[in-house]
């Protein structure tokens, strides 16, 4: 499978709109490697524990919410230059923490019935333009 397969698919799950085209892709990296492996580390990762991750030989893809996007980028597109299978996806605050949110309000409503529990969306931060 594409890096830029798994990207489209992710988004789809994660964001009610199309924001392939924008700030929150596929940062860094080849989009067309055929990848077999995926890193996760969601919400805010910090740097060193995501380069740690590129770094390792196995990891091709890191997945994160966000992370320190210049350092970590440079370190994934000077890896994918020479041919090394390696990416960095990056959902976005937002979007890598939306569906935990409402996950987590269906639960505490089904667990206690008594609470009103309500999931509020927040939208996103940006505006994208064409």
């Amino acid at each position: 499978m594409k890096t830029a397969e798994i990207m489209k698919d992710l988004f789809s799950l994660a964001y009610k709109q199309d924001f392939t085209d924008t700030c929150d892709t596929c940062k860094a990296g080849d989009p067309e490697a055929e990848v077999t492996k995926v890193a996760v580390t969601m919400f805010g990762a910090p740097g060193n524990i995501v380069l740690e991750e590129l770094q390792r030989p196995e990891s091709q893809i890191v997945l994160v919410g966000e992370t320190c996007e210049w350092l970590i980028g440079e370190y994934a597109r000077d890896a994918a230059q020479p041919g090394f299978k390696k990416a960095l996806l990056i959902m976005g605050h937002v979007g890598s923490e939306r569906d935990g949110m409402e996950y987590t309000a269906r639960l505490l409503k089904k667990r206690h019935p008594h609470l009103d529990v309500k999931y509020f969306e927040c939208g996103e931060v940006y505006t994208y333009t064409d």
